[in-house]
């Protein structure tokens, strides 16, 4: 009786899949951040500049960069004064904290969108980085307060805070931000 539950919950599965798959509807961004909850109650979260770390969560930092857990990142489009951003959609507390860290480049017209549950005063830093860094801080409602520009690697362990609470942060290669469009004021559509 319960493997038949079991299949029968895999086949509802598998055909929700296949409709979604068909019918291009995919999640939307409020899904995305619904899907972003944290696993603790930390009152003012580190993340780090291409490398996202929220106090009291567990390390997801491997050794080195050839045992890297295999994060499958969704994207999104971000819509800039001057042209538009393939981001990877970092939304969960594991994709926050491992970011952009080892990696060794980050294409141009890329970037890497952080999606908090709620708005926040969330700290970056540059652990395991090994390129420099724009820090775009923006509010919920897309309105960009700030930008920490040319982020150095060899900056850490300086924690990078927003001039006011955030709910996204958008990383940039150094100067994108310059190319882009982006200042405080900026509104970005995502």
């Amino acid at each position: 009786m319960k493997s038949i539950a079991i299949i029968t919950g895999i086949i509802a599965v598998f055909a929700l899949a296949g409709y979604l798959v068909s019918s291009g509807e995919f999640p939307s961004l409020d899904e995305f951040i619904a899907s972003s909850t944290d696993l603790t109650a930390s009152p003012a979260p580190v993340v780090q500049a291409g490398h996202a770390r929220e106090d009291k969560t567990v390390s997801v930092r491997p050794a080195s960069a050839d045992t890297l857990p295999d994060y499958s990142y969704s994207t999104t489009t971000v819509g800039a004064p001057r042209g538009s951003i393939q981001a990877l959609v970092s939304n969960n507390p594991a994709k926050r904290e491992l970011g952009l860290s080892y990696r060794t480049s980050l294409p141009a017209d890329a970037g890497m969108l952080f999606i908090f549950p709620s708005p926040g005063n969330y700290g970056f830093w540059m652990k395991d980085m090994n390129f420099p860094l724009d820090i775009v801080w923006v509010r919920s409602d897309r309105v960009v307060v700030g930008v920490e520009r040319s982020v150095l690697p060899d900056t850490y362990p300086e924690t990078f805070y927003p001039p006011s609470q955030i709910q996204f942060v958008l990383e940039l290669n150094a100067g994108e931000s310059d190319r882009f469009g982006i200042a405080a004021g900026t509104v970005l559509k995502f």
